[in-house]
């Protein structure tokens, strides 16, 4: 009777020792940026882009004018809406202490932005780019391009 009760004991704390153990975290996949062409989006008066004209994301490290430069900064963009000359690359820079990601009207996407990460994008073609945050849909702003 004896050692049915000393067994038991031992199968228990086995198993409650089993259920305090933790499986391993999992780290997320990292993908790098690419550049991939995408067609812009035009204006009615503006005749279909060559394949010279078109987009690229482009992901840069290196500085640039200010006035081309988009802070995203208290759930806003500032400057949210800007004007620029064809051929001319923004930045968004994240400066919000969570992630964002930002959307053209033309359909091009952003990566996800974490803090003090960058993201830019040439503008060749002539038009007006309304943008937004994928995940705070109230940020909006616009690139103007002449």
């Amino acid at each position: 009777m004896r050692t049915v009760a000393v067994i038991l004991t031992l199968v228990i704390i086995f198993a409650l020792a089993a259920g305090c153990s933790q499986p391993a975290p999992v780290q997320p996949a990292v993908i790098p940026p690419t550049s991939v062409p995408i067609p812009p989006t035009t204006i009615a008066s503006t005749p279909a882009p060559t394949p010279a004209q078109t987009l690229f994301i482009t992901p840069e490290s290196t500085p640039m004018e200010s006035g081309n430069a988009v802070v995203i900064t208290g759930y806003a963009f500032n400057p949210a809406d800007i004007t620029v000359n064809a051929g001319t690359t923004v930045r968004w820079t994240n400066e919000e202490q969570g992630v964002e990601r930002l959307q053209i009207n033309n359909g091009l996407k952003s990566q996800v932005l974490t803090t003090g990460e960058s993201w830019t994008q040439i503008f060749n073609q002539a038009g007006v780019y309304n943008y937004s945050s994928m995940i705070h849909p109230s940020m909006q702003g616009s690139v103007t391009v002449v």
